[in-house]
């Protein structure tokens, strides 16, 4: 998927690039041109300057040409064929080789060997790290350099690189193929690097709309980014894990007295206010059920004493909607909550088109167990022995008992905390 879009962006980028060696080719054809103009105003022609600029023309036809290739095939949205990358290389690449064939014809070899037209390798070579390919730029850096190499082998009787020649003027035939072709590996290295980090942005923003849109409104931006920062990711795993369960009380009877909008308004200011305080406790709200839902606490992130961390949930639960009922902020309400603790696993659940993070073990099921038996002892908050042993000392425990679950053959010990 992110190749496929990066094919994309490098053919649009190929499309700039042709782009500009346009503008460039118009550029260096009005400068030949008046300068051509000038020397034969002046009686001193430079025959080489118009084969300059029939090579000149004829290379920025060939590019704008190219510009609208790229642009079909983007706006067909298909893929450019490997071979006309490396085709469209050699052909811009081998322009300055052609520059100075011209050139050669109508001046010293050795002053065409040497003039300006060998910088302009250097244009073509930068402009293939658009490619975002370190092979195509090495490709250009091999084309400048053996086509300099081609024309020295040529002209070399006619080049200062016999005996008695100044060692410097020998060298310099030397060192520019050699520089060509370096130029074409940096450039490269460069192209290669920026693919790079063109590759992990994409990655980073999947991965932030993927945890985002897994985890929803249920999870504050500060889990979210440390969930970001974990190099892992999200993968599922066995964990201990401490469930909440909360269940509004006597809901049935509201809802069929209470208009459809009153009871919608009603259920979103219970829930904003429980998701921040389960937020703010290192929790996550996993699954809303209507008139309840389940947090998570040790999952997907372990934040100090999971267990400690639910009870002080569950407790600014209890207290806060104690408190809104007494203000009249909302309707009178009752809850119960249902506290368990124990290995789970917890992942990425679901198909293709839809995943969800959950949590899939006993621990769930006896969490729901728990708060249905707040209705038999006329409680608000039940957690069990597993809970109170993580947590430490637990202060406000009104009872204990031992307690049969459903489904389960052996009783389950919890705590009536006040």
């Amino acid at each position: 998927m992110f190749e496929a879009e990066l094919g994309r962006q490098i053919l649009a980028s190929e499309r700039e690039r042709a782009g500009l060696l346009v503008l460039m080719g118009l550029g260096i054809f009005v400068t030949l041109a008046v300068i051509n103009l000038v020397q034969t105003a002046g009686g001193q022609p430079l025959p080489a300057f118009k084969w300059a600029l029939i090579v000149t023309i004829a290379a920025t036809g060939y590019e704008w040409m190219i510009r609208q290739r790229f642009d079909r095939y983007l706006r067909e949205d298909q893929k450019l064929p490997g071979f006309i990358r490396y085709m469209t290389v050699a052909i811009e690449t081998s322009v300055p080789t052609l520059i100075l064939i011209a050139f050669v014809y109508t001046m010293n070899v050795d002053t065409a060997m040497t003039s300006a037209a060998i910088l302009t390798y250097f244009f073509f070579i930068i402009l293939s790290a658009l490619s975002l390919d370190f092979r195509l730029s090495v490709f250009a850096g091999v084309v400048a350099a053996l086509g300099y190499v081609a024309l020295i082998l040529i002209y070399r009787d006619q080049l200062p690189l016999g005996p008695g020649e100044p060692a410097e003027r020998k060298v310099g035939y030397l060192l520019r193929p050699v520089f060509l072709l370096f130029g074409g590996i940096i450039a490269g290295l460069v192209a290669a690097r920026v693919r790079s980090g063109i590759l992990r942005s994409l990655h980073a923003a999947e991965e932030r709309r993927r945890i985002v849109q897994m985890f929803g409104q249920h999870v504050s931006p500060a889990v979210v980014n440390q969930l970001l920062a974990q190099p892992t990711g999200i993968q599922s795993e066995l964990r201990d894990v401490c469930i909440l369960v909360l269940d509004i009380r006597g809901f049935t009877a509201f809802a069929e007295k209470a208009a459809p909008d009153a009871i919608v308004n009603y259920l979103n200011g219970l829930w904003s206010k429980a998701v921040e305080i389960v937020n703010r406790h290192h929790g996550i709200v996993n699954k809303f059920l209507g008139d309840g839902f389940m947090a998570v606490f040790g999952a997907p992130l372990v934040m100090g004493n999971h267990c400690q961390n639910a009870l002080n949930a569950a407790r600014e639960l209890v207290a806060d909607i104690k408190h809104a009922t007494d203000a009249g902020e909302i309707p009178p309400t009752q809850i119960g909550i249902g506290l368990h603790s124990g290995e789970a696993l917890v992942g990425n659940i679901g198909s293709a088109e839809r995943r969800e993070y959950t949590v899939i073990g006993d621990v769930v099921n006896v969490a729901f167990r728990i708060e249905q038996l707040n209705k038999e002892l006329n409680s608000s908050l039940l957690v069990s022995e597993s809970v109170q042993e993580t947590a430490g000392e637990v202060d406000g425990v009104e009872s204990s008992a031992s307690v049969p679950i459903r489904g389960r053959t052996a009783p389950v010990h919890i705590y009536k905390l006040g």
